[in-house]
């Protein structure tokens, strides 16, 4: 870091002698995308963590797998508290840790769930597959371990069952 101006601090959002920056240059002090709030441009990798930057974590180095990516987010398995911390995503419904995106289980529903309660257990309302289980609402298909009862009650039902809004094989 930079000796510190006698005139006026870091922080005061003038960039002064032995300052990078100072908040936004123009009054305004404190973190800024650009500026640390130690007065030093941000830069992931500087091992100073700026979340104005939107970095989750930043442990001075731009080396994958050690807990804190390249691009100073949070790898899966580190304790996070919102998903813009993470790679993949944060699960806040089991521990409050970064899992893949895309993943069953993790609390967010992702492309091809009908659901995702932040477990894999089944007689939940969400099946270990991450599809709404029977009597669970839904509005098509494809959220559902059966079929979606589209005509009637908007509820999950099992397949091949007469009365479930849906032809299936058999039924005239």
């Amino acid at each position: 870091m930079l000796p510190q101006s006698s005139f006026g601090g870091c922080g005061n959002g003038v960039v002064e002698f032995g300052e990078e920056c100072d908040g936004d240059g123009v009054g305004n002090g404190g973190e800024t995308a650009a500026c640390n709030a130690t007065c030093t441009f941000s830069v992931c990798g500087d091992g100073v963590l700026n979340t104005s930057d939107s970095e989750g974590c930043d442990d001075a180095n731009a080396v994958d797998g050690d807990g804190c990516s390249s691009a100073c987010l949070i790898e899966d398995g580190g304790a996070c508290t919102d998903d813009t911390e993470c790679v993949g995503v944060c699960d806040l419904l089991d521990g409050n840790t970064c899992e893949p995106s895309e993943t069953c289980g993790n609390g967010t529903v992702d492309a091809g769930e009908g659901c995702d309660d932040g477990n894999i257990a089944d007689s939940d309302g969400c099946s270990s597959v991450c599809l709404i289980e029977d009597g669970g609402a839904c509005t098509d298909d494809s959220q559902c371990i059966g079929v979606c009862d589209l005509l009637g009650s908007n509820t999950c039902e099992p397949s091949d069952t007469c009365g479930n809004g849906t032809l299936d094989a058999g039924e005239t």
